[in-house]
This record gives C-alpha cells, sequence and structure tokens, in this order.
C-alpha cells in the first residue's frame, strides 16, 4: 500500500513551479522555467523519500505549453541529463508516479481541434513517464469528458477515441469517475468495451450519487477487477467534503478518525490512496503515520518541529499540551498527536496569541538583525494591533528574514504556509 498526494509540496523551500504566459514564451524563457521546474521535482522527490511517501502525482505544469505549438523544444532530449537524475531518485524510492491532465483535455469531444490538442496532451504526457524510464504501473488519469447533449454518443465517442489511442498513451491511461457527469457505474460500462482501468473517487461518488445503494467497499471490488498486474496496485482517490462549502469542494485537511473509519471500511491496504486534500503533503504524512505498523518518536518529533509555532499562534493550550508529550517521550501514539494539530487546526487565530508566536518567532533574529529591520517589524506588530493590517504582513517580513539569515528551521515551518 501507498499513501501520496498531487503536485504542490506545501512546506518545502525549493518545490514551487513557475509557469509564464504564452506572450513571453520564448524559447530561452521555457527552457529556463523547465530547467527550474525539473530541479523543483527532484527537491520534491527527495522531501518524499525523506517522508517515507510512495505515491506522488507530478504537475502537468512541469513542461510550459508541452504539447502546444508554444513550445518547440526538445526538452526529453536537452534535459535528459536532469530527468535520468531524477528517475534514479524515484526509483531508488520506490516511488510510484502519476500525471493528470486537465479539465481541457477531451478525447470524447466532438470538436476535432478540441480533440487534436488533447492527443497532443496526453501525447507529451506519457513522453515524459517514458523520459523518466518509469513503469506501466505510472498512470496518467483522465476524466470521460463532456457530455455533448447525448450522453450515450459521448460515452461511445470515448470508446471508439481510446480504442484509436496509440500504445504510448493507452498503455498508461486510466479513467476515474467525476462529481458531474459520470458515474462510477458509467466508467465501469466504457471498461467493458475497452479493458481501461478505473481510479475511483470516494468525494466524487458522493457528490454525483449521494443516494447511491451500494457502498464504496462492494464499488471498489468491481474497480479492483480492472486492474491488470502490468498496470500496478488498483488506485483510489480519497477526499474529505468542506463543512459549509458546495457539494464536491475538498476540504482544507484530512480529518484523522474519518479516514481511519474509510480505511477500515475498504481494506485500504490493498489500494495505492492518492490524498486530495487542500493540505496535499501534510495529509498525506498524517495518513502515513496513521496507517503505519510502528511508528517512531523521531517521526512525530519532526513533525512537531514544523507545526509548532502555528499551533502556539492558533492554540497555545494545545501547543503546551504537545510540547509536554514531545519531550516527555511518551508512549507513541499519532492518533493523539494529529487529533490535537486537528483540534488547532479548527481554531481561529486570536490577535494575542498571534502577536505572542510573532515574538517567539522573532527570537530567532533579535541578535542579528539590522535597526532598520527591527523597526520594521515592531511598526508592524503596532499596526497588527491597532488593527490596520492583518498579521499576515508580520509572518512576510519574518519569512524574509529567515531567507536572508538562513533559518532553515523556520523556513520549514508551517507557521509561514497554512
Amino acid at each position: 500500500m501507498g499513501i501520496g498526494y498531487a503536485c504542490i509540496t506545501i512546506g518545502v523551500p525549493g518545490t514551487a513551479l513557475r509557469t509564464c504566459t504564452k506572450k513571453f514564451a520564448t524559447t530561452q524563457l521555457l527552457s529556463e522555467i523547465i530547467e527550474h521546474n525539473l530541479q523543483a521535482l527532484e527537491k520534491q522527490i527527495e522531501y518524499n523519500i525523506d517522508q517515507g511517501i510512495s505515491l506522488f502525482r507530478i504537475s502537468s505544469d512541469i513542461i510550459p505549453f508541452a504539447g502546444t505549438p508554444v513550445n518547440t523544444i526538445d526538452w526529453a532530449t536537452e534535459f535528459s541529463t536532469k530527468l535520468n537524475q531524477i528517475s534514479e531518485k524515484i526509483k531508488t524510492g520506490k516511488i510510484r508516479v502519476s500525471m493528470h491532465p486537465g479539465q481541457y483535455t477531451l478525447i470524447n469531444t466532438p470538436d476535432e481541434d478540441v480533440l487534436s490538442r488533447s492527443i497532443s496532451d496526453l501525447a507529451w504526457h506519457a513522453q515524459f513517464l517514458d523520459a523518466l524510464d518509469m513503469p506501466l504501473s505510472s498512470k496518467i488519469v483522465l476524466h470521460v469528458g463532456g457530455i455533448y447533449g447525448d450522453k450515450a454518443e459521448a460515452m461511445r465517442r470515448f470508446v471508439l477515441r481510446y480504442r484509436s489511442l496509440n500504445n504510448e498513451i493507452r498503455r498508461r491511461l486510466v479513467i476515474e469517475n467525476d462529481e458531474r457527469l459520470y458515474t462510477i457505474d458509467d466508467v465501469l460500462q466504457i471498461y467493458n468495451q475497452t479493458g481501461v482501468p478505473i481510479v475511483f473517487d470516494n468525494l466524487h461518488h458522493d457528490t454525483l450519487c449521494p443516494n447511491a445503494s451500494r457502498n464504496h467497499a462492494d464499488i471498489l471490488s468491481d474497480c479492483v477487477k480492472t486492474w491488470q498486474a502490468q498496470d500496478g496496485r488498483p488506485k483510489i482517490h480519497y477526499s474529505q467534503q468542506a463543512p459549509g462549502k458546495k457539494p464536491g469542494a475538498h476540504a482544507d485537511f484530512v480529518s484523522s478518525e474519518a479516514f481511519l473509519v474509510y480505511y477500515r471500511d475498504i481494506h485500504g491496504e490493498a489500494f495505492d490512496i492518492m490524498i486530495e486534500g487542500k493540505d496535499k503533503n501534510l495529509s498525506t504524512v498524517k495518513c502515513s503515520f496513521l496507517t503505519a505498523h510502528r511508528v517512531r518518536i523521531a517521526g512525530l518529533e519532526d513533525q512537531w518541529r514544523r507545526y509548532k509555532y502555528y499551533v502556539m499562534e492558533r492554540a497555545p493550550d494545545i501547543y503546551d499540551e504537545l510540547r509536554h508529550f514531545i519531550f516527555s517521550k511518551s508512549p507513541v501514539d499519532a492518533r493523539l498527536f494529529y487529533h490535537k494539530i486537528e483540534e488547532a487546526q479548527r481554531r481561529q487565530i486570536i490577535p494575542g496569541q498571534a502577536e505572542n508566536a510573532a515574538l517567539h518567532v522573532w527570537g530567532y533574529f533579535k541578535r542579528q538583525a539590522t535597526e532598520q529591520e527591527k523597526r520594521r517589524f515592531f511598526s508592524l506588530l503596532d499596526s497588527f494591533r491597532s488593527g490596520e493590517i492583518e498579521i499576515t504582513a508580520c509572518k512576510r517580513h519574518l519569512f524574509r528574514m529567515a531567507e536572508k539569515y538562513a533559518q532553515n528551521y523556520l523556513l520549514e515551518s508551517l507557521y509561514f504556509y497554512i
């Protein structure tokens, strides 16, 4: 079993991808962006290895304008050395990677121009995974597409188009149920005519079919049968509904208790689970701890190092509890640790607590900050006290100082990111 996340790595410096608008997309700029993005991907992979994360979705932004006339760079050749380096790290870390083209990649479209662009998009995604020398278990996830006024005809068109795709694309393609148009029964019907494996998305299903009679375990028993040995372990997408938001909106973080109930109900150890919470790698690390057979206190200490000032800002009482829990070397209990973290996440920031946390972070600089930096920080703090600005302005100043003075401990603190 693997647990992973999609595209964005929160709280890890150097992992953000770059892009540009078509207007400025010169060959030189695109080459610079690709070089940067591959370095960022390498850092994401290194982080995943360090955290024991074995499932990761690579962003489609990795090669800007790939598969379009805007980008004519032979990137697979020009960046082959870096791609090979990344490939070796992925293999060494035993990470299963995937990709997921966006909403405009539609092979069941009646529009021939859209179809042509969609096939080009799928082709470069397949080329990228091939350039990384990934096995066929590294998949490209696709939604079925639109209905275009006739669902049966749109499904028939998908089947015909899928069959006509070249093998380099088809051997990596998997399809997913969505939250608006295509149910899990629809994609199972497509599987019966194509053999394309199915990724089940729990929240999409609950959003589109809120009164479904079949439980998820039964549905997954059908989905498992769509995966062959060369496709790897069956995958599912897991997320939770955001409270108070429109159906299908992802929660800010995955509730540990709800995840564990679901994991037990579906026998989650049989699947690779892509977590689609808004906090990306953070919920993934959490779920990995929650399902681990053995948790070392050093692992939770590392997580506490990252969360501590975030918790202090929101819940000083929980900060004290967790600090005691960590330093007393109490029996390792990941569920208790994350229950407390989630309790802090649900609280609103109170100005006095926010000021206290900012002053604690300021303590890292007070001996080395210039007079100008000191004046600037306390001026921002005064403005925050008077209600003129939000605490984020103070935190931006502190983050810039952490960068200037190479305070890596702070640069990895979630205080600045969530």
